[in-house]
């Protein structure tokens, strides 16, 4: 193809590129797609200057550049394209949109169907008008006057001191926790703690044990590790597997939503509670344990079962909390208490793989909890709005909305 054809737009007037730059780029592409073959001999610096009305200095930038890059070649007869062009150009352009760009476990992740809005009776959004958002920004901006720049480069493994210290005082008095701060860790939502026990605690092709029905994204979390997920049917009392699926399928992870199961509602009883642990001795398993709801319960007046993890604390149980149903769901902070026996290791592992970040929100919740702040918005909440979907054993659908009034209304559909 005829050089001036190539170069037409050179002097375009939209163009915002210096001149020098324009003419590389144009060269770059003819020879990167083919116009300008292996071989080709380009006009000499002086003789491209005077065809283009361009100044010689500009033309020998241009071909400075492409015989650095590789795109050209220095001949006594003159300046001719390369054989091939560099080996990061040669590939040819690829589609926008490849499926082969994604891996086979990625391609069959089922679809999640998130909660952008503000719905009505939108699950695990709170009503964020209740937030206290001025004690909110009194904490940010305190802790803003205590952190210096050294500290904003990266926060400290496992999150900030002060706030594993609140969260396991938190935790032993709302929840029956048995934990010191140094089995805490600060994660970015409960999802990146669920995926750091598919990744950490177990390999590909292990079995895990999951709710059926269940979480979703928890599903997706550990297909995403490769492991093979098994459903474990519900009942009334949490997640029920019977005597041949032990046999059948021996799990490597247990994931219970203990406290609220998403999506039944249904509350894992104290003699499930008791068995699981009694199962996990002499087995390879881990049991992951997703407090989901626990601050919010329907049965307001009758007390909450304590964590299965503080039943046994030397237990292989990973305890897993979010304070972004309680805050704001854009906080993304959570936490996972590991064994006692396990910090060392599974601390390194973790610090390994993820890297700490959110001082300064981290150190504002610490002191939103140290100052009872959290206690006194939970007890706020309680009073307001929220919603469950619940199945019972008579197959129908209970919508239980608490108004600010305190009265319940309990809606049923066939």
């Amino acid at each position: 193809m005829p050089l001036k054809l190539l170069l037409r737009t050179l002097h375009d007037p939209a163009a915002q590129e210096p001149r020098q730059l324009r003419l590389y780029q144009l060269l770059k592409g003819a020879i990167a797609d083919g116009r300008l073959g292996p071989g080709t001999r380009l006009p000499s610096s002086r003789q491209l200057a005077a065809d283009h009305g361009l100044a010689r200095n500009t033309v020998l930038f241009s071909y400075q550049q492409l015989l650095a890059e590789g795109w050209v070649q220095a001949h006594r007869g003159g300046t001719r394209v390369a054989s091939r062009g560099p080996d990061h150009e040669a590939a040819p352009p690829m589609a926008p949109a490849c499926a082969g760009m994604l891996s086979a476990r990625a391609r069959q992740l089922p679809a999640l169907h998130a909660h952008e809005s503000l719905l009505p009776f939108a699950p695990g959004v709170p009503d964020l008008n209740a937030f206290p958002w001025a004690s909110w920004a009194r904490c940010l901006q305190q802790a803003w006057g205590e952190v210096r720049a050294r500290q904003l480069v990266a926060g400290h493994p496992g999150g900030a001191p002060e706030l594993r210290h609140s969260v396991a005082q938190f935790l032993s008095g709302r929840r029956g926790v048995v934990c010191t701060p140094e089995q805490v860790f600060i994660v970015v939502g409960a999802q990146m703690a669920l995926d750091a026990c598919a990744r950490l605690l177990a390999d590909s092709g292990d079995t895990a044990w999951l709710e059926n029905p269940g979480y979703g994204a928890a599903r997706n979390t550990m297909l995403a590790a490769g492991l093979d997920v098994v459903g474990v049917p519900v009942d009334a009392q949490g997640m029920a597997p019977d005597e041949g699926l032990w046999q059948r399928s021996p799990p490597r992870l247990i994931v219970l939503t203990s406290s609220h199961q998403y999506p039944t509602g249904a509350v894992l009883s104290l003699q499930r509670r008791l068995d699981f642990l009694r199962r996990l001795h002499g087995r390879d398993t881990w049991l992951i344990e997703d407090d989901y709801g626990s601050d919010f319960r329907h049965a307001r007046a009758s007390p909450a079962l304590p964590a299965i993890q503080g039943l046994q604390p030397q237990a292989p149980v990973i305890y897993i909390g979010t304070f972004s149903k309680l805050l704001y769901p854009g906080l993304r902070m959570a936490y996972m208490v590991v064994p006692r026996w396990a910090v060392r290791e599974l601390g390194k592992a973790i610090r390994n793989l993820y890297r700490s970040g959110q001082v300064v929100e981290q150190r504002a919740l610490a002191r939103f909890l140290n100052s009872g702040q959290l206690t006194h918005h939970m007890r706020r909440m309680a009073g307001l709005l929220y919603f469950s979907g619940m199945y019972g054993p008579d197959a129908l659908c209970k919508l239980h909305v608490v108004m600010r009034t305190g009265l319940h209304a309990c809606i049923r559909l066939a």
